[in-house]
């Protein structure tokens, strides 16, 4: 009987939504697995396996009788033998060595040593790159020589020339009694 059903009504059912019968037969229940699983139980599942997973390895080095590694014995060390040998120095040298050094301020680096009085090109590697206006105005210059940017405040020296005056658009420097003027 079933089987003489036209498209026509078959389609009619489909906009009914009438629902097949199972496919098992009848008077028996459904086969588990084609029982829907709650996503919820898998979850819980899943986190009580991980669960015994993560306590089984953690306590399973410690349980395990043919697993234990031995471990080593710790060294015995002398008093001296723990603590590294220095030279020691008499307090002079320390005190000696701090007073000689400038402590504060910027210290010139080895290789920016002042340059040759007798040279006539003293500035010419020298060059204003900005100015900073404000209560303490900063001239920025850059040593193309050394090929170092310097921030400088008036009365700070770089490369042997002390910064004399810091101006709108200009700068003065000192070099053993010489006055140069840097412009932007």
């Amino acid at each position: 009987m079933k089987d003489n059903i036209t498209p026509e009504e078959r389609l009619l059912k489909l906009i009914r939504r009438e629902k097949k019968p199972p496919l098992s037969p009848p008077g028996k229940p459904l086969a588990k697995a084609a029982r829907s699983l709650d996503p919820r139980k898998a979850v819980i599942a899943a986190l009580i396996i991980s669960c015994a997973y993560f306590i089984s390895s953690f306590f399973f080095p410690l349980i395990s009788p043919g697993r234990k590694m031995p471990l080593p014995a710790p060294k015995q060390l002398s008093p001296r033998a723990a603590q590294p040998q220095q030279r020691l120095m008499p307090l002079e040298a320390y005190v000696g060595s701090v007073e000689n050094r400038q402590l504060f301020g910027n210290p010139l680096p080895e290789a920016d040593q002042p340059r040759n009085a007798e040279n006539p090109d003293l500035i010419k590697d020298i060059n204003l790159v900005g100015i900073v206006s404000g209560e303490n105005p900063q001239a920025i210059i850059e040593d193309k020589r050394l090929e170092k940017t310097y921030y400088v405040s008036k009365g700070q020296s770089i490369a042997g020339f002390q910064v004399e005056d810091i101006q709108d658009g200009k700068v003065v420097l000192q070099y053993n009694g010489q006055r140069f003027e840097l412009y932007l």
